[in-house]
């Protein structure tokens, strides 16, 4: 029974983690909608630069993420085709020389396009795509379910600050590469 209920706290963590991640991002992109949009040339995929593509991308980040949270099932399918779509996109991007800011997470995050957020986006669809394996709803409810997604929310939130505020990490513990 109690590997039953650690799977079942690895699975809401996990969910909820993906979920945190995706409505950050898109509320991000929803902030500054142009800063958004001018930072999809930077891919050099004509496509990407689209009113509709650039006003689509954070809506459905928050619709798998609404989903995710509420633990419906077809949203980690979701989660998974979206991830798997940006470390896709990423891919063709760096094909095609591009460079600067990718705006992933959000203008603010300051994340860039290259090989780590190829990575990145893979990695996350690889975790969505270990909840679809699963095939299990969470069982998790209540308030551990609570106390997760604070905890979630709380370190991602802590994460998207220092990467908005670079002045808040001393030069000793900046990761160089």
């Amino acid at each position: 029974m109690i590997v039953t209920s650690l799977l079942d706290l690895a699975i809401s963590t996990l969910e909820v983690s993906l979920a945190v991640v995706l409505a950050a991002a898109a509320v991000e992109k929803l902030m500054d909608p142009a800063a958004w949009m001018r930072t999809l040339g930077n891919y050099r995929v004509a496509w990407l630069r689209r009113a509709q593509v650039a006003n689509a991308v954070p809506l459905i980040e928050l619709i798998v993420a609404a989903g995710l949270a509420f633990d419906v099932a077809v949203a980690r399918v979701g989660a998974f085709v979206l991830f798997i779509g940006f470390a896709a996109v990423l891919l063709l991007a760096l094909s095609r020389g591009a460079s600067g800011a990718c705006s992933c997470f959000g203008v603010v995050a300051q994340s860039q396009i290259d090989r780590a957020a190829v990575a990145r986006a893979a990695a996350l669809g690889l975790a969505a795509l270990a909840l679809v394996l699963t095939g299990a709803p969470s069982r998790v409810q209540g308030q551990p379910f609570l106390v997760i997604t604070l905890v979630v929310a709380a370190i991602v939130g802590g994460e998207l600050l220092l990467l908005s505020r670079p002045d808040l990490i001393s030069a000793n513990d900046r990761v160089v590469g």
